[in-house]
């Protein structure tokens, strides 16, 4: 089964915190970019590097996806997620998730192989960071299991979410959503919208160059309602620069009006070569104080559990079964696609992992040529990835399997000691204390 990212670049601006790989336009070049993560596709296929047929989750990202028109969106669902649906008398569907829904109702299950992949994202986006993590998942009917190609066991077998139709998401700015837009992106087959709100205090909005209001926020999200849209994620950020007079809380209470399915919450990280890191080498702009990101973090634990939100990875809180099952496979260390510009991607089982070229023109230009637009590959050892599996697994409420951690227990004893980290049946799981510490404790633990 098969988890695909394809990297969307196109903005109406850059963002003062974003360093990706985005190309503003006023116009978009739609069936240029369609064109162009099909070709690549093929020529990945007709290599031997695409494996697996069916698509499970397919996570439109960037950049701003939602510039994309509806044709456009609905010709990527449809040629990159599929997914085969058998009733009990053995006949067949491909449906993408558009508005065909005959096999939906008398589908016995539908078809899983063996496959692996996925995608992060942090303030702004996805964040390739750790995308290439080099475990091996493998997907049953009767749940999940996680291990890595060697054998040890990463995760828990627990149940896994199930649907007969795969987890297509798309990123969208608010103010690209209207009823026209939402319905189309309903009928092409999207059927989780992660919202990037960021925040509703106009002030901070302004500083962050966002395109939209606070008021555009809630028209959004009561579109997506009206469209049928059942799964949508809203990203707010916190930990900004002490200049910013924003109060975090109210954003998280005016986030909680929306009642979203899920919310994720990022830390501001200061990229050198974002707008913010240039402010801050000049000394416009002073970096976030660790001590306001340590306050509003725990807040947010604290205020979006109290709402019964599981805080289930260091950024994200989902009500219950509404995890994002993108990025959940991708914690665990899979395998998974990555298509557009300075995408990534990772093939677990030859620990390999390769990126493509950042600049969209570049990008394009290959492609249509018929030329790899790969810029880099690399083999990861085995001492990288066991730090990157225990750095993973420590994200998220899952744990690690301490048999990752080798001879650490006197290490791993006193972050319990210290109300760090909790030891349970073989794992070893961080506190919301720990998280803080994330960086830390996973060097401590594997070096």
């Amino acid at each position: 089964m098969k988890h695909i990212y394809v990297h969307v670049p196109f903005c109406r601006r850059r963002c003062s915190y974003c360093d990706f790989s985005i190309a503003v336009r006023k116009t978009i070049p739609a069936k240029s970019f369609v064109d162009s993560i099909l070709k690549e596709k093929e020529m990945r296929v007709e290599a031997g590097e695409w494996e697996g047929t069916e698509t499970e989750t397919l996570y439109l990202g960037g950049g701003t996806p939602s510039l994309l028109p509806g044709d456009a969106v609905a010709e990527l669902v449809e040629s990159l997620a599929r997914c085969t649906l058998h009733d009990d008398r053995g006949n067949e569907g491909s449906r993408a998730g558009g508005p065909d829904t005959s096999f939906q109702q008398s589908a016995a299950r539908c078809t899983l192989h063996e496959e692996r992949g996925f995608e992060g994202s942090r303030a702004g986006g996805p964040d390739t960071s750790f995308q290439e993590s080099a475990a091996r998942c493998t997907l049953h009917e009767e749940g999940f299991e996680g291990s890595r190609a060697g054998g040890l066991d990463l995760f828990p077998r627990q149940p896994a979410p199930r649907s007969l139709l795969p987890e297509i998401t798309l990123e969208a700015n608010p103010d690209d959503v209207t009823l026209q837009s939402a319905f189309a992106w309903k009928s092409a087959g999207v059927n989780r919208v992660s919202l990037g709100v960021q925040s509703f205090d106009p002030d901070t909005l302004k500083w962050m160059r966002r395109t939209h209001t606070a008021d555009a926020s809630v028209a959004a999200m009561e579109a997506l309602r009206e469209a049928g849209i059942e799964n949508v994620s809203i990203d707010l950020i916190f930990g900004l620069p002490e200049q910013l007079d924003t109060r975090f809380e109210a954003n998280l209470e005016r986030g909680l009006e929306l009642e979203p399915e899920h919310i994720s919450a990022y830390g501001l990280t200061v990229e050198r070569s974002s707008p913010l890191g240039h402010w801050v080498a000049q000394g416009t702009m002073r970096s976030p104080q660790d001590s306001r990101y340590e306050k509003e973090f725990l807040l947010a634990d604290a205020k979006l559990t109290a709402a019964g939100y599981a805080h289930y990875e260091v950024s994200n809180y989902s009500r219950p079964g509404r995890e994002s099952l993108h990025n959940s496979v991708y914690w665990s260390g899979a395998s998974y696609e990555g298509l557009g510009p300075s995408a990534h991607r990772y093939r677990a089982q030859a620990r390999e992992r390769a990126w493509n070229v950042r600049p969209w023109a570049e990008y394009e230009r290959l492609v249509s040529g018929a030329t790899d637009p790969t810029a880099e590959r690399e083999q990861i050892d085995f001492e990288r990835e066991r730090m990157e599996a225990a750095y993973l697994g420590l994200r998220t409420s899952a744990g690690v399997d301490l048999s990752w951690l080798g001879d650490g227990e006197e290490t791993w004893g006193r972050l319990v000691e210290e109300g760090l980290a909790l030891q349970d049946r073989g794992r070893l799981f961080l506190t919301v204390s720990g998280w803080l510490k994330l960086d830390e404790i996973t060097v401590a633990l594997t070096t």
